[in-house]
């Protein structure tokens, strides 16, 4: 493995700890100096739109500015970055309904905790690094 890299991996949890069907987790990743470099651009663009922060939740309009900064992030993410393979976007996504009917003893921690394995060594074997540095959502049901 490439020991002289440093790669850092940024999640967000959705679907979590309430009832919604499906339950999934996504994970941004690639080397620190990439996803600072990301976070600069972003941090630009929602300064110039004068909004407090980018949640998909909050579009609710094509044209609205919050819209624009979204539309912004995502190009960004996408042509600036992810099609030169200098950054990764991973999402898991499990149906809760079916494993409750499928398993009687499902645990939702527990599922969550190995949804977290699952991605996150697929991420680790992808880029083939050893030095990490993990943010997880603020609102992790997982410690």
């Amino acid at each position: 493995m490439n020991q002289t890299k440093v790669f850092q991996a940024y999640n967000d949890e959705s679907g979590i700890g309430n009832e919604d069907r499906y339950t999934s987790i996504s994970v941004i990743s690639g080397e620190k100096e990439i996803l600072n470099c990301l976070r600069e651009k972003l941090a630009q663009e929602i300064s110039q739109k004068r909004v407090k922060e980018v949640k998909f939740v909050k579009v609710t309009s094509y044209k609205s500015i919050i819209a624009q900064a979204a539309k912004t992030f995502i190009y960004s993410v996408i042509n600036d970055f992810a099609i030169f393979k200098k950054l990764r976007i991973d999402t898991i996504t499990v149906d809760t309904q079916y494993l409750i009917s499928t398993f009687p003893d499902y645990d939702k921690g527990q599922k969550l905790e190995h949804m977290y394995y699952c991605l996150l060594a697929h991420i680790v074997r992808q880029w083939n690094n050893a030095q990490w540095n993990f943010y997880p959502d603020a609102n992790s049901k997982v410690n």
